[in-house]
């Protein structure tokens, strides 16, 4: 592994052996066994790509991610007896990746939301123009446009409970 390789990690070059288990060892298990395995893909078919994103351990404990990509080379006899590569850093990228999903999961529950509130106000609108209907026929019996103080009681229980499951709070102003 070339020094830039380390020192993305954080780690100084020259203390790093040039060894497999090196690497190994601060890359994520999940994310080892992916890049073994299209590995050993490439390595059956050279047209398969050794191509893949990984998340390594940063000596200071936080995760860089990092696109990897490579070629194998083949001996005269057609064994393989070189990989070459090249690795990308995309923690930037995963990062605001990962804020951006966070953001569309946080839209789609808001927008859940207003979809309920919408519906319920609709409700309320029904119900409201279905009382203001009733105490318009009934008005007449009435001198202070109500038909009795039942259908007022009845009229403000229904706009408590439509305010309460909205979440709205209601203001009581006395005449």
């Amino acid at each position: 592994m070339s020094p830039k390789f380390w020192r993305l990690f954080g780690y100084d070059p020259e203390f790093k052996e040039h060894k497999i288990t090196e690497w190994q060892d601060i890359i994520f298990p999940e994310d080892l066994a992916v890049a073994k395995r299209n590995l050993e893909l490439h390595l059956k078919n050279p047209k398969h790509p050794y191509d893949q994103v990984v998340r390594y351990w940063h000596k200071n404990g936080t995760i860089v991610w990092v696109r990897c990509r490579g070629i194998a080379i083949y001996s005269n006899e057609g064994e393989p007896v070189r990989l070459l590569g090249c690795h990308l850093d995309m923690t930037r990228v995963m990062e605001r990746q990962q804020e951006l999903l966070g953001l569309q999961i946080k839209y789609e529950h808001l927008q859940r939301r207003l979809d309920e509130v919408h519906s319920e106000l609709s409700q309320v609108k029904l119900l409201n123009d279905s009382l203001l209907r009733r105490s318009e026929s009934e008005r007449i019996r009435d001198d202070y446009g109500f038909a009795g103080s039942q259908f007022f009681i009845e009229h403000v229980r229904l706009l408590v409970q439509s305010a309460d499951r909205l979440g709205c709070k209601l203001t009581t102003l006395r005449f």
